[in-house]
């Protein structure tokens, strides 16, 4: 429930506006339900999910970084098909294809964090960190945009963030189910799927509405105003990207000997 109120309020901000009482309420009603589980299952004996896995910096890290590569995900899914069918007038075709080289990008990112994890001994600091990096480029790029810009730009870009997505997933995996304990693996596991939803929730359901305010502020209209609107919310998504892995390099220092995922990480 409360992440249904958070993306539905944030979902309605395009339509009703951020100050609207539908809008502010979700989301207060939203940090309220998700306060209220924390403490209820903090505090129970028999708790359906350990909350204090949180306090373990690989395990908060890790959710972090899956909400924030699925956000990227529902952000190209959404966008770039908007922006070159509907604002660009490309074919149907030419996105299909921009999106499938985005696939292409997301096989090459999985092969190349598989080998770097086994013949370099990355560590989950280092890939995660990198991993957000990477989508934070391949989106900044997207910031660069012009009306007369090429499909293959397009291409490139989603290219770019689909290896950046599968470089940072397979460690999110492992680091979210390495850190259950054994008569909890089904609810910590269900953590992924959860953070995922929410990430791609929010990537399909915010930017939209934040572009259409950009627009209503600038009073800019046409197709020149609806890409500068576009560029300038992607440079926007780049930089919270950029700083949630920061923030994820920052929190993980205290877990700098993570090489791999034999044990449960720990606070020490």
């Amino acid at each position: 429930m409360a992440l249904i109120c958070l993306i539905g309020g944030f979902t309605l901000a395009g339509e009703l506006g951020w100050g609207s009482p539908v809008v502010l309420g979700g989301l207060v009603l939203a940090v309220a339900l998700l306060a209220s589980f924390a403490l209820w299952e903090a505090r129970s004996s028999q708790p359906g999910f350990p909350i204090r896995l949180f306090a373990v910096p690989a395990f908060a890290s890790a959710c972090v970084v899956g909400i924030a590569f699925n956000f990227a995900n529902g952000v190209i899914a959404t966008q770039l098909p908007t922006v070159l069918e509907s604002v660009l007038g490309r074919s149907a075709f030419v996105v299909s294809i921009a999106l499938t080289v985005m696939s292409v990008g997301m096989l090459f990112g999985t092969l190349a964090a598989g080998e770097a994890q086994k013949r370099l001994h990355l560590s989950a600091r280092t890939i995660f960190t990198s991993g957000l990096l990477t989508i934070a480029f391949g989106i900044m790029l997207l910031g660069l945009v012009r009306t007369t810009t090429g499909s293959w730009y397009f291409a490139g870009c989603a290219f770019i963030v689909g290896f950046g997505i599968m470089w940072a997933q397979n460690s999110e995996s492992a680091v979210i189910m390495s850190a259950a304990p054994k008569e909890m693996v089904g609810s910590v596991g269900a953590v992924k799927p959860a953070v995922g939803q929410l990430g791609m929730g929010l990537g399909l359901g915010v930017v939209v509405p934040i572009i259409v305010g950009v627009l209503r502020s600038s009073g800019a209209t046409g197709r020149e105003a609806i890409i500068a609107g576009f560029t300038e919310v992607m440079v926007y998504i780049a930089g919270f990207i950029a700083l949630c892995a920061i923030g994820v390099y920052l929190l993980m220092t205290r877990q700098r000997g993570l090489q791999s995922f034999g044990s449960p990480p720990t606070e020490d």
